[in-house]
């Protein structure tokens, strides 16, 4: 009875996954500022329509238009693709007599492909490991390069430095990865890359100033305790 009541659940959530896929039907992907051929195929309609197209941000960008029949094949033209990302097609045709809705999307990208973002994930998220440790090994009272002073204050600094350098580096690869994944928030992204770089940037100066300021200051105050015999 058990075996029997698990075999249902199987079928049925086979049939559910199966059902779900049948409606994510997709157009394919297709460059951006291009007229995409919106198809649609019946062998008994006397007519198909476009009701509503949405784009990446939804918004409406088209509502009820009549599509062109070539035979069995429908097609409408549709142009306004500048937007990143994917779109919705919404509608309806004479399918056996009755009126009978459809849908599919299409993605839009830069290139016209789907790009393999894993590469650079795997990149991000080990210059991520790397900016952890270089942030640990230069905040750390713990540990120490060498028995001099100034030699270790020199190094923690640098490791501090090239800290903030690969967190630059990865917002750069992070925006490169948003673009090649068409996630519709480039430009926002971008923004963020902008400033996240310039600040960055700014405190890679002040590390690199303010660790030569005290570096001389460590040297001055170690050369006159040498001079008054202060250890």
């Amino acid at each position: 009875m058990q075996l029997n009541k698990s075999i249902i659940w199987i079928l049925a959530f086979v049939l559910l996954i199966s059902g779900v896929y049948a409606e994510q039907q997709s157009l394919g992907v297709f460059k951006n500022n291009i007229c995409v051929n919106l198809i649609q195929t019946c062998s008994n309609c006397t007519y198909n329509n476009v009701s509503a197209i949405t784009s990446p941000y939804s918004y409406i960008l088209l509502g009820e238009s009549k599509m062109t029949k070539s035979g069995t094949i429908y097609n409408y033209s549709f142009c306004d693709t500048s937007a990143i990302g994917t779109y919705i097609v919404n509608g309806h045709g004479d399918l056996n007599g009755i009126d009978t809705v459809w849908n599919y999307d299409f993605k839009v990208t830069n290139s016209g492909k789907l790009a393999d973002n894993a590469p650079s994930s795997a990149v991000m998220f080990f210059i991520l490991a790397i900016t952890g440790v270089l942030f640990y090994l230069g905040i750390s009272n713990k540990v120490h390069f060498n028995k001099f002073e100034i030699t270790n204050f020199i190094l923690k600094k640098c490791c501090l430095i090239a800290g903030v350098y690969l967190m630059i580096l990865n917002s750069t690869i992070m925006s490169a990865i948003s673009d090649n994944a068409n996630l519709g928030i480039t430009k926002e992204i971008f923004t963020y890359t902008w400033l996240f770089g310039w600040g960055g940037y700014i405190l890679l100066v002040y590390l690199m100033v303010s660790t030569i300021i005290k570096t001389l200051k460590m040297w001055n105050i170690n050369k006159r305790n040498k001079r008054t015999g202060v250890e």
